[in-house]
């Protein structure tokens, strides 16, 4: 699996984590990896509806995404949810 990154391409598995960062511990609730040949935008959709599959109840506020995560279906999958983006 390839993926770029500015410089050259990479082998292997990108890791990406949904944190809770709103305590004084900022504890990784969610982590999970994906072959690196993925785009971010594309694991974070999948991340998140995994998340709430498994955990129906939790309730997340707000969402800090990178410009990876800058793509019109996030926003209306986080309006879905009713979680704020920054």
């Amino acid at each position: 699996m390839k993926k770029w990154n500015r410089e050259k391409y990479f082998y292997g598995r990108s890791l990406n984590i949904i944190s809770e960062s709103d305590s004084s511990y900022d504890l990784p609730i969610y982590p999970r990896l994906y072959h690196a040949s993925k785009h971010d935008s594309v694991t974070f959709i999948s991340i998140l509806h995994e998340l709430f599959h498994w955990y129906p109840d939790w309730k997340i506020g707000e969402c800090i995404l990178d410009s990876a995560h800058d793509a019109l279906p996030i926003y209306k999958l986080l309006e879905q949810y009713d979680i704020s983006a920054s």
